[in-house]
């Protein structure tokens, strides 16, 4: 079974990068390829990062982001743009995710990125951030290309799902990139039988 942790580097309740992570867990629960295990993991509970807490021993909350991260084939992390970088929350938890440096639960992960945004460009700074971020933290990067979704308002329902047919099916491009990565690189034993 394929194991895909996603995270939203927002916390509103009704965050639209929140709704991308869960157009996302849709689109990987219904794969035909595979059996695959989507967990969404929560960052909000997060304390902020200090060495001195961490040498203290990790905190409950941080040991299990970090046990998702490591247990996880690859990442989906959907990111908001906040003055032109990724939320505080998000570097906190990919901080906590780093230590210890070299080692970190981000080691030689793959990662796929998302952004989404009211603005016209859809975040793709913030995008940039966080693979930046990721990749210093010695993750690897499943997506070449920004997967942008700008204007993000005028594609949610008043519900607040996904709903606009274009974002659907980045999100769903995005995920089976994801999955047919993570495909090649376990091996044919994820292949389920035709």
């Amino acid at each position: 079974m394929l194991k895909i942790a996603m995270l939203s580097g927002s916390l509103r309740a009704s965050s639209t990068n929140s709704a991308a992570i869960r157009a996302a867990a849709r689109f990987a629960a219904a794969c035909a390829r595979t059996q695959v295990e989507v967990q969404i993991c929560s960052i909000g509970e997060l304390p902020h990062y200090s060495e001195d807490v961490e040498e203290e021993g990790w905190p409950a909350t941080v040991q299990e982001l970090r046990s998702h991260i490591e247990s996880a084939d690859a990442i989906l992390i959907s990111t908001p743009e906040y003055n032109g970088g990724i939320p505080g929350v998000l570097k906190n938890a990919l901080d906590w995710l780093s230590r210890p440096d070299g080692n970190g639960s981000l080691q030689n992960k793959w990662v796929a990125t998302v952004s989404a945004s009211p603005a016209a460009f859809g975040a793709v700074w913030a995008q940039e951030n966080l693979r930046f971020v990721t990749t210093r933290s010695g993750a690897k990067l499943i997506n070449d290309d920004l997967v942008a979704l700008p204007n993000v308002f005028e594609l949610i329902d008043p519900s607040g799902e996904l709903t606009d047919p274009t974002a659907l099916a980045k999100i769903e491009s995005l995920v089976d990139a994801v999955i047919s990565h993570s495909i090649d690189i376990a091996g044919r034993d994820l292949v389920c039988p035709a």
